[in-house]
């Protein structure tokens, strides 16, 4: 009998510390390291899922140097804050919330220089479904410049105009491709004549579209030459994509297309470095550097 005598112990012993529903509690542990305690007789239902986000941004064209999205909020009378940063830089920063202070603290640098509100820079700079015609009161916008094979962050959340969140803080992380190469060259040549550099662009694509500079500075490697290119595409893109004009407006207004003749004033005794690049329809310069080195 005794045997039985030590699992009876052993029984009643296990029942004195089975805790009854009423006591018994949940604890949740947080991302941050803090917990959080409920009593399970005030849990009705536990779900496990994503939470139906109250603002929405959609990507609906991504491109090497530029990207449009969509926002639209279940509040179309809500403020919201949309920015981005690339990724590397993004990660730097601790948490999501020390994202949400920078750009605050941007936000009231902002006004201190230009002696205004808080309130009143954020009226300036937030979107919100009351500035849209469409009928959901979504919001169409455009992020550039973009850097081709680079990840970026995008991020939103409601944000008032007294500076409060009204949101939790949403992101996504996108790559911006990279664009196709081709095969065709530009050949140059060039004179000096008055103090006047001239010189003549002749592609072998006579179709696709190409960019051009005249640089005083020799020491500039290619790489340092497409991107003063290049910037000189996306400086203006953002004002041609929301004004409607479009990249075909851009395009025309800051690159050639089949042979062609440059102009540049110059200084006598200064060495000038002609160069030119092919451009897709995107915008993105999608060649090497051709270049050719002037004696004026």
């Amino acid at each position: 009998m005794k045997p039985f005598r030590l699992l009876v112990v052993a029984l009643f012993a296990a029942t004195a510390v089975i805790a009854t529903a009423q006591d018994r509690v949940i604890t949740v542990h947080l991302n941050d390291g803090s917990t959080r305690t409920i009593p399970q007789a005030e849990v009705d239902s536990i779900t496990f899922g994503s939470e139906a986000q109250a603002l929405r941004l959609t990507i609906d064209e991504l491109h090497e140097v530029w990207l449009q999205y969509t926002s639209v909020a279940d509040d179309p009378t809500m403020t919201y804050n949309v920015m981005y940063l690339e990724k590397e830089e993004f990660d730097a920063y601790a948490s999501d919330a020390d994202v949400a202070a920078d750009d605050l603290k941007y936000y009231q640098e902002l006004a201190d220089g230009y002696g205004m509100s808080l309130s009143d820079i954020l009226a300036s700079f937030l979107i919100s479904g009351e500035y849209s015609t469409a009928a959901d009161g979504s919001w169409t916008d455009w992020i550039t410049p973009l850097t081709p094979g680079q990840e970026y962050v995008v991020w939103y959340y409601g944000l008032d105009l007294n500076g409060t969140m009204t949101t939790p803080f949403y992101k996504q992380t996108f790559t911006a491709p990279m664009p196709q190469t081709t095969d065709a060259t530009i050949a140059i040549s060039g004179a000096v004549a008055d103090g006047t550099l001239s010189a003549t662009f002749t592609p072998t694509d006579a179709s696709m579209r190409y960019i051009t500079a005249a640089v005083a500075n020799t020491s500039y490697s290619d790489d340092q030459l497409l991107s003063i290119m290049q910037q000189a595409i996306t400086e203006p893109m953002y004002e041609y994509l929301s004004s409607g004009e479009g990249m075909s407006a851009l395009l025309a207004a800051t690159t050639r297309v089949g042979t062609a003749t440059q102009t540049t004033s110059g200084t006598s005794g200064t060495a000038y470095t002609v160069c030119a690049a092919y451009v897709n329809d995107n915008g993105a310069i999608c060649s090497p550097l051709f270049k050719l080195t002037i004696e004026n």
